[in-house]
């Protein structure tokens, strides 16, 4: 039987670190070598060097200390958490140099998908106004998500020339203004994740949409991710790879 694959897991107690517990337990070709909490980041380095691929969903705070001890390892990084500051991404990009990082603000193969087309449907609808929708779980700290950062990424990729301005919610707009693209947020109850992207022109409208029915798909997703970047050479891995 071949050695299982060793898996950290940064924020093992959480949603997501019970998802990925409860697929390693169904598969014998993955395990948890162990996880932290931001209760017990002090273990965090003992975690990572018993591990073959750290994977983070914790949150934002607990970034720079698990990138500390990814690259004093030089263990591989799977990082899922959103609301990343644009220094600590930079930072990311740089790490990348000396350990392979698996970056996605979103873990599931649709998502993933999405990202790839929308800036040819952009470049095909061109002239057409453009609304990003997205709805989470009451406990989501970060709006927009970083799921829907990513997509207007992937738009404005597509578009001749940058938008006016990005709007969020319209309190008090009198009408909609010419290039504006607006991203709007849902917080309530359980929704693991739904995104919405709207293309609409004075006569016909185009939806694009992805909805997550468990949490699983990003946890799968993140081990597929493990799976992909260990033993691989240092470098800037997954689905943002080019962003």
């Amino acid at each position: 039987m071949n050695t299982p694959l060793h898996l950290a897991v940064v924020g093992l107690p959480g949603r997501m670190g019970r998802e990925i517990r409860a697929l390693t337990e169904i598969d014998e070709t993955i395990d948890i070598a162990g996880g932290v909490s931001r209760a017990n980041m002090a273990d965090l380095p003992l975690v990572v060097a018993a591990s073959d691929v750290v994977i983070d969903f914790s949150g934002p705070d607990a970034t720079p200390a698990v990138m500390s001890a990814v690259e004093a390892a030089r263990k591989p990084l799977v990082i899922g958490t959103t609301g990343l500051s644009p220094e600590v991404v930079t930072d990311l990009r740089a790490l990348s140099e000396v350990i392979p990082v698996w970056y996605a603000r979103n873990m599931s193969t649709g998502v993933s998908l999405l990202q790839r087309i929308l800036s040819d449907v952009t470049q095909a609808l061109a002239g057409f106004d453009i609304e990003i929708l997205e709805a989470h779980h009451r406990h989501k700290t970060d709006a927009p998500s970083g799921t829907a950062l990513m997509l207007a990424e992937a738009i404005l990729a597509g578009l001749e020339q940058a938008p006016a301005r990005f709007v969020h919610g319209r309190e008090g707009e009198s009408s909609r203004q010419p290039g504006d693209i607006g991203i709007h947020a849902v917080r309530g109850g359980g929704n693991p994740g739904e995104h919405i992207v709207l293309f609409a022109s004075e006569q016909e409208e185009v939806r694009i949409s992805h909805r997550a029915f468990t949490r699983q798909v990003f946890a799968a997703g993140a081990i597929r991710a493990a799976r992909a970047i260990h033993g691989q050479p240092p470098g800037w891995y997954g689905p943002e790879c080019h962003s």
